[in-house]
C-alpha cells in the first residue's frame, strides 16, 4: 500500500472519491476503474469486486467500470481538502 497524503496520485489519475480504484494489468493497460464495494460501509459479496477480478483473469481486452462510493477528495472549488 502506498500513502497519497498530499493527493498527488489522486490528482494525476483524476480520482475525486476516496473509494476510487484503478487496476492495471502487467502490460500497464487499465483493466478496471471504479469502486470495490457496493456502497459505503458495505460488507459481504460485491459485484464491483467480482467485475474487477474477472477482467484480470479472463484474458480479454475489455475494461470494466464500477460505481465509486466514499468521501470526496476535492471540494467544490476543485482544491485539495
Amino acid at each position: 500500500m502506498v500513502s497519497d497524503r498530499d493527493g498527488v496520485e489522486a490528482k494525476n489519475f483524476g480520482a475525486l472519491t476516496s473509494g476510487q480504484t484503478y487496476i492495471f494489468d502487467k502490460q500497464g493497460s487499465l483493466r478496471y476503474e471504479g469502486g470495490l464495494t457496493e456502497g459505503r460501509g458495505h460488507e459481504g459479496g460485491c459485484r464491483n469486486l467480482e467485475a474487477a477480478m474477472k477482467v484480470l483473469t479472463d484474458g480479454g481486452a475489455s475494461t470494466a467500470f464500477g460505481a465509486v462510493y466514499g468521501c470526496p477528495i476535492v471540494d467544490t472549488r476543485n482544491t485539495q481538502l
